[in-house]
C-alpha cells in the first residue's frame, strides 16, 4: 500500500514520532506538577510552589516546541504573526529567572509595547538562548554577575538587547559565532547551536542579530533588530 504522505522521508517520520511521544511525556509531567502545585498552595512551602510552577511553565513551552517539530516534519513552515516584543521578552525572563543562579542579577528595561513579526515560541527561545549565553559568560567570572535585558525603538525599528558584564566577544564582534557548532568554549557537550538558532529565527522574521562589546563593562551586547513596525495602541 502506498504511503499516505509520499513526499515525506524516513527522517521526517522519525522526528514526528519522537516529537509526538515527547509531547505526551511532557503533558504527563506538566499534569503532575500542576496537581502537586495545587496541593502545595495550602502549605507554607513557597519554594516548592515556585519550583512546581517553573516545571509546569517549562513543560508547556517544551510541549509547544514539540508541536512545532510536528509541523516541520510535515513540511509546513510556521507562519509569522504580529506579536508584542515586550511580552515575549518578559515571558523569556520569567523562564530564565525561575532558575537564576545565586549572585546573578537580571535587570529588565522595556520601552513602549512594540509590534514585530515573528513566531512567538521561536523568538522566546531565541531570547532565552541569549540569556543562557550571558549566564555562562558571567558565571565564568569571579564575583556576582549582571545581565540586562532591554528593548525599545531606534527611529521606528524595534530592537532587543541582552548585555552582560562578562569577558565579552572575541575581537568585539560575533564573527562566525552564528555558524552551527561555532563556540568560544571548549568543554564537552554539544555547543555552538544557540546563536545559530537565534540567527535563523531572526532571518525568518526578516531581521538580524548583531554583537559588540560594551565600552564601559567590556561585556558582550547581543542585539536583535527587527524591520520597521508600529507601537501597539
Amino acid at each position: 500500500m502506498p504511503s499516505p504522505h509520499p513526499e515525506s522521508n524516513p527522517s521526517d517520520a522519525a522526528i514526528a514520532h519522537l516529537a509526538h511521544d515527547l509531547r505526551n511525556l511532557l503533558a504527563t509531567a506538566r499534569g503532575h506538577a500542576e496537581l502537586q502545585g495545587a496541593s502545595a498552595v495550602a502549605s507554607e512551602h513557597q519554594e516548592l510552589r515556585q519550583s512546581l510552577a517553573a516545571i509546569g511553565h517549562a513543560s508547556a513551552r517544551a510541549g509547544a516546541l514539540c508541536e512545532e517539530l510536528l509541523e516541520l516534519s510535515r513540511g509546513r513552515e510556521i507562519p509569522l504573526e504580529s506579536l508584542d516584543l515586550g511580552k515575549v521578552a518578559q515571558s523569556a525572563a520569567r523562564l530564565f529567572g525561575a532558575h537564576l543562579d545565586p549572585g546573578l542579577e537580571l535587570e529588565l528595561d522595556g520601552g513602549p509595547e512594540l509590534v514585530v513579526d515573528g513566531v512567538p515560541s521561536r523568538l522566546e527561545r531565541g531570547i532565552l538562548n541569549l540569556l543562557w549565553n550571558a549566564r555562562d559568560a558571567v558565571t565564568a567570572q569571579p564575583g556576582g554577575g549582571v545581565i540586562r535585558l532591554s528593548w525599545g525603538l531606534q527611529g521606528d525599528a524595534p530592537w532587543l538587547e541582552v548585555a552582560d558584564n562578562g569577558e565579552g566577544l572575541p575581537q568585539g564582534t560575533l564573527g562566525d559565532l552564528t555558524e552551527a557548532f561555532a563556540s568560544t568554549r571548549s568543554e564537552g557537550g554539544v555547543r555552538g547551536l544557540g546563536l545559530h538558532s537565534v540567527a535563523a529565527t531572526m532571518a525568518h522574521a526578516r531581521g538580524r542579530i548583531l554583537g559588540r562589546n560594551d565600552a564601559q563593562t567590556g561585556g558582550a551586547v547581543l542585539r536583535l533588530e527587527f524591520p520597521t513596525s508600529s507601537v501597539l495602541v
